[in-house]
């Protein structure tokens, strides 16, 4: 006998995803949805796009130079280039040393 899809969905079967699984994943959903939720209510978005692109600092009147702005920027790209070439450096020594134990 051939059977082509089964009556339940695969994502529904206690072999893929238990009960506690659920559960987890429930919680957190609720979690991150109420987070997003107060961030809106304080309009978190407004404030930081207005940081990023005005340099004003959220709950005071202070405003920040552009070259102060330009300054945090180059730190920030700077740590962000330096985490990603450090992780590329680090996979390349990675397959070396598979590739040494492999040959020896």
């Amino acid at each position: 006998m051939l059977m082509l899809a089964k009556a339940y969905p695969c994502w529904y079967t206690s072999q893929n995803f238990g009960r506690s699984e659920m559960k987890k994943a429930i919680i957190i959903t609720c979690i991150v949805l109420s987070g997003l939720i107060i961030l809106d209510s304080m309009n978190a978005g407004h404030a930081l796009m207005m940081f990023l692109l005005a340099g004003m600092v959220p709950g005071t009147t202070i405003i920040l130079s552009p070259n102060d702005m330009m300054s945090l920027f180059a730190l920030l790209i700077g740590f962000v280039l330096a985490r990603v070439t450090n992780s590329i450096i680090m996979q390349i020594r990675a397959t070396e040393r598979q590739t040494t134990l492999q040959n020896a």
